[in-house]
């Protein structure tokens, strides 16, 4: 089985400083080294299910649509199409509807351009690699419109572990088969007549070896957005802490931050993959919280990276793990001043926070390793497959799983 998973570097000014720190190394680098290299960025789900999918006996690749330099690679070793210009606007014209209408209008074509080209790679890129599947990890900063020529093509599966509000015209009905973090979007999708399977992020057993780190810098940290509509309990947690000199931050600064002027003043800037988890690593305290709409179950990655690299995890009270009071896992607060109160404790307790960590760790390396929640997603994923085959391809099947 083949299969092209579709994913993005975000905040992607974080990767552009990145490519800019290692611009040396990056220019000698060919295609493979620098996917390698890309892959160890850690951002977000990297190849956590690809690589243990080409372990399994697939075939499985990423590809960051927003990444130039990816991109550039995979032209220079004829991967992907250089466009000609009668092709070029020949695909220009089929596509219109992916632009923006303004851009269009106003003949804008240092906007239109590089969508253009986007689209062209992408597609250039499909016929090259020719998956059996697509796996979309929403937003890819990518229009779902694209895909609608593969519906009968490519089995489609979408990966959801965010409000699809933020995603670009996707549509439900797209996904030959869902995977989602989110009890609700379960319930959803199923009623809509999609196949939803419902996973848990896990932890990736390279990352405590690749964060070298184990001295505790800080004292308390938090990694992700804040300042935004959806993330309002969370923010006002948070300023509550920094106010007391109890945070510092890392993270992409929401529309509503200047209301939160004790956030402004600790934060530290952007970070993330191997960088956010480096710092984990050398932190004492780690906090977690949920946005709004996670009705106070805890589905986000966050508590996953930091057990990933052994560090102590403060997080509100979720109603989905019952195993933090009876395995001391991690510890919970329910207030501001609870969590408050938590920190400073545990900054004084240096035996007992660590235990907790290590407890984390050996738990989530035993109960969420992704080398056991991605062969249960393959069954599911091949499973839907070969009924989706039944259905739409009659006949003999030339390709199959032998995972």
């Amino acid at each position: 089985m083949k299969l092209l998973k579709f994913d993005a570097f975000y905040p992607t000014n974080y990767l552009k400083s990145k490519q800019i720190e290692c611009k040396n190394d990056i220019d000698k680098f060919n295609y493979s080294e620098y996917y390698d290299w890309l892959m160890k960025q850690r951002s977000y789900l990297s190849d956590f299910f690809t690589y243990r999918m080409n372990k399994y006996n697939w075939v499985a690749r990423e590809f960051i649509g927003h990444d130039e330099i990816l991109v550039q690679k995979l032209i220079n070793e004829g991967l992907i199409e250089r466009p000609s210009c009668f092709k070029g606007i020949e695909y220009l014209t089929e596509n219109l509807s992916l632009l923006k209408l303004n851009d269009v209008l106003n003949l804008k074509f240092r906007n239109i351009m590089p969508e253009f080209n986007k689209y062209f790679h992408i597609e250039s890129y499909i016929k090259n690699f020719d998956p059996d599947i697509i796996l979309l990890r929403e937003p890819t900063q990518l229009d779902g419109r694209f895909f609608d020529r593969y519906r009968k093509k490519k089995f489609i599966v979408s990966l959801i572990g965010c409000p699809t509000s933020h995603t670009i015209n996707w549509d439900t009905k797209r996904s030959n088969l869902i995977l989602t973090i989110l009890p609700e979007y379960r319930d959803l999708f199923s009623l809509q007549g999609v196949n939803t399977v419902l996973f848990e992020y896990g932890v990736d057993s390279r990352i405590y070896n690749e964060v070298k780190t184990r001295r505790k810098n800080f004292d308390c940290v938090f990694v992700g957005l804040l300042g935004d509509p959806v993330q309002k309990m969370k923010s006002e947690t948070m300023e509550f802490l920094a106010q007391n000199n109890r945070l510092i931050w890392w993270g992409t600064k929401g529309k509503e931050i200047e209301k939160y002027p004790n956030l402004v003043r600790t934060w530290q800037g952007q970070t993330l993959g191997i960088d956010m988890y480096k710092i984990y690593g050398s932190s004492r305290i780690v906090l977690n919280d949920y946005a709004d709409t996670a009705n106070g179950s805890n589905v986000n990655l966050r508590t996953k990276e930091v057990w990933s690299v052994g560090s102590f995890l403060l997080t509100r009270k979720p109603k989905n793990i019952t195993e933090i009071t009876d395995k001391k896992i991690c510890e919970y607060y329910v207030s501001h001043n609870d969590c408050l109160e938590k920190i400073e404790y545990y900054l004084k307790n240096d035996e007992e926070r660590e235990q907790i960590a290590n407890n984390g760790r050996e738990y989530a390396m035993k109960y969420h390793n992704y080398d056991d929640i991605v062969k249960v997603l393959m069954e599911k994923i091949t499973e839907s497959y070969l009924d989706w085959r039944k259905r739409y391809h009659q006949g003999v099947f030339e390709k199959y799983w032998r995972g």
